[in-house]
């Protein structure tokens, strides 16, 4: 049993899973919601797939989401 099996199997159950990541591709594939943080505060908290499309960016793009945290939380 992988860590991945165990989360998927949590979130097959309805668990609430509390994950931490610095690969957003790694939590673009499990993760419902995800929390975005930007110099120790929430800089965005949505689905994955609304956070890529606020962006202007569609699923199947190269790294959307990792593209879509740098485009959304610009200066």
């Amino acid at each position: 049993e992988t860590l991945y099996w165990w989360m998927q199997e949590g979130k097959a159950r309805g668990e609430t899973i509390v994950f931490s990541t610095q690969v957003l591709e790694q939590a673009e594939t499990i993760a419902d919601r995800l929390l975005l943080l930007e110099d120790g505060g929430i800089a965005v908290f949505d689905t994955p797939e609304n956070l890529i499309a606020q962006a202007g960016f569609t699923p199947d793009s190269p790294r959307a989401l990792h593209h879509s945290f740098i485009e959304l939380t610009k200066g």
